[in-house]
């Protein structure tokens, strides 16, 4: 029952997730939502209620996050020549794509032909949202130059024959542009 719902079962749910092993930083993300949900449940039914989420501890918070690593120069050029030798791989044009433009794997998977303007007098990739992908946020929407490795990987890209408009039409469909659970390891 919500109108029960208590501070002393928003701190069972911090012990419970910590003792699952969540990290830290995904259990103030969950306390977070739940913290959204139950404002949003009080606002509108009119509940004389406190949030039983707001202000929640959570023991050592932040001492368990890790740093990001980060590929060094040489890690990255072995990577660029390991992926150069694979140029009509959709998936190593894909990363040679990101690797060139610094962009979300999703926004060069989800592109469209429509996307790519070669002829023009300085090429660019215009990202955009499509049916089959949305970008993240609506700053995202942009025109890109591109040059070098990054134009003539994409003037082989847009030699692949395709089944629909998508650049890379096996990853332009709905969920294409990532599948969970599966890893890609380059090194």
């Amino acid at each position: 029952d919500f109108n029960k719902l208590s501070r002393v079962h928003a701190r069972q749910l911090v012990e419970h997730l910590s003792l699952g092993g969540l990290k830290t930083g995904s259990i103030r993300r969950t306390l977070n939502t739940l913290r959204a949900i139950t404002r949003k449940a009080i606002t509108e039914l009119e509940i004389p209620k406190t949030d039983p989420f707001q202000s929640i501890q959570i023991q050592n918070e932040g001492d368990d996050k890790e740093s990001g690593k980060v590929a060094t120069y040489l890690q990255l050029e072995e990577i660029a020549r390991t992926f150069l030798q694979k140029k009509n791989s959709a998936a190593a044009m894909i990363v040679i794509l990101q690797m060139e433009l610094g962009t979300r794997i999703s926004e060069i998977s989800g592109l469209g032909i429509d996307d790519i303007f070669l002829d023009e007098t300085i090429p660019y990739v215009y990202f955009r949202n499509k049916p089959w992908r949305r970008l993240k946020n609506k700053y995202s929407e942009r025109r890109v130059p591109i040059s070098g490795i990054a134009l003539e990987t994409l003037k082989v890209a847009m030699a692949l024959s395709r089944d629909n408009d998508g650049l890379f039409s096996n990853y332009a469909r709905k969920g294409g542009g990532a599948r969970k659970g599966v890893e890609v390891r380059v090194l």
